[in-house]
């Protein structure tokens, strides 16, 4: 009877610590998920905002370079086309045309 008392013992204080240990590994699991779920949301905020700052400031560069690149071309079509850079009035490179007609 003493056996099986002591089994019956063993058997309770086996399950009673089983029960602890599982309880106390679900909150650590839990409170990692917390620690892990709070990081990875700072983590992903401060991403996108290094992101849209980076876009609004590529933006802002590529803006002015194709603001550059219009005003090389609009240069290089005044020189081109010999046009006055202030009046923007086309100036005939030649005052006369010469004719095709064969002879």
């Amino acid at each position: 009877m003493e056996f099986l008392a002591a089994i019956g013992s063993g058997i309770i204080a086996i399950i009673g610590v089983t029960w602890v240990s599982a309880t106390w590994l679900s909150k650590q699991f839990t409170d990692l998920r917390k620690v892990i779920q709070t990081t990875s949301d700072k983590l992903e905020k401060f991403i996108i905002d290094k992101i849209e700052y980076h876009e609004r400031h590529d933006d802002a560069r590529f803006h002015e370079l194709q603001n550059q690149m219009w005003e090389l071309r609009l240069e290089q079509a005044l020189k081109d086309r010999d046009i006055d850079q202030n009046t923007l009035k086309h100036r005939p490179i030649r005052t006369q045309i010469p004719s095709r007609e064969k002879p």
